[in-house]
């Protein structure tokens, strides 16, 4: 199955909006598999096999597309009429199928396979919508004076966004964007939590977090790949081994560090591969970010 930037020249774009998510992944996933491998062969070389994903990650997409099925009523409110037990039940089903391995990363297969277009868009726009209520949820807690139940929705929001946050660049700026709204709720509201809730959180807190070290590397390889095949000119080492340092170091002042990433990579030219750079520095300079406001919120542990 292809899933990548088929959307933009898929006639069923449009014809697909009265459609559910999960009837959008499981109806024209396929249908789109047939028409990406058409056209890619009309406009690359004869000889360069279109690429295609394997049935592994077919099957990846599709276990969601079954897990959006099953929570569609959750999914479907709208931002004014949040249901809160229903909005948990999901919440739970999601966050029990991504521990048992039913829901995991979506990895891109080759470079342009990403969460932005086609079938694993419909994920990333559930896990936002998801993530989303509960914390309206959340903030509304805060705003009653309810701190216990605001610790309980915004770590189950984190929790719902870490499933896909590792799938690719664009999830790792989003993931750690939203991830970033839940510490900042946390250090508001944990002052007031029971000893319970204050545990709870201590553990997503200061617990082991998916480095992005890895989805980089995959990111920057497959990149190259592309580029040896239709004759793109290839990242700058400097700029490759640049953009290895920030994904490994630990700035003492994130947020300051985050706007330097900016400001240097302002200038990236697109023959040396601006998109993957504009993606990977976002992606460097949001968990820079995240970890700023996650100090925060393990301050007020103490």
């Amino acid at each position: 199955m292809v899933i990548g930037r088929i959307g933009r020249i898929s006639s069923f774009r449009g014809d697909s909006a009265s459609f559910s998510p999960a009837t959008r992944i499981a109806v024209f996933a396929p249908v789109l598999a047939v028409m990406a491998v058409g056209v890619r062969a009309r406009y690359y070389p004869d000889s360069v096999e279109p690429w295609h994903a394997n049935q592994a990650a077919h099957e990846r997409v599709m276990a969601y597309g079954k897990m959006l099925s099953e929570t569609e009523d959750a999914l479907k409110q709208s931002s004014g009429h949040i249901d809160p037990e229903q909005t948990k039940e999901a919440a739970n089903k999601w966050i029990a199928a991504g521990k048992d391995g039913t829901l995991k990363p979506l990895k891109p297969q080759f470079y342009v396979d990403t969460t932005m277009e086609g079938p694993k868009s419909e994920v990333e726009r559930a896990v936002g919508r998801l993530s989303g209520s509960l914390m309206a949820l959340a903030e509304n807690a805060r705003q009653k004076g309810s701190a216990d139940q605001a610790v309980e929705y915004a770590l189950l929001a984190y929790r719902v966004t870490e499933i896909t946050r590792t799938s690719d660049l664009t999830t790792l700026a989003t993931g750690a964007a939203r991830q970033r709204r839940t510490m900042g709720t946390l250090s508001q509201v944990l002052p007031q939590a029971s000893a319970k809730w204050k545990s709870e959180a201590k553990a997503v807190i200061e617990g082991e977090r998916a480095p992005l070290l890895g989805t980089l590397e995959l990111a920057l390889e497959q990149r190259e790949d592309w580029g040896e095949r239709y004759g793109q000119a290839p990242l700058p080492d400097k700029l490759r081994n640049r953009l290895f340092e920030w994904a490994k170091s630990n700035p003492t002042e994130p947020e300051v560090s985050a706007g330097d990433i900016k400001h240097e990579l302002a200038n990236v030219e697109d023959r040396s591969g601006a998109e993957v750079v504009f993606n990977a520095g976002r992606a460097i300079g949001n968990e820079w970010k995240f970890e700023a406001m996650r100090r925060k919120a393990a301050a007020t542990l103490n």
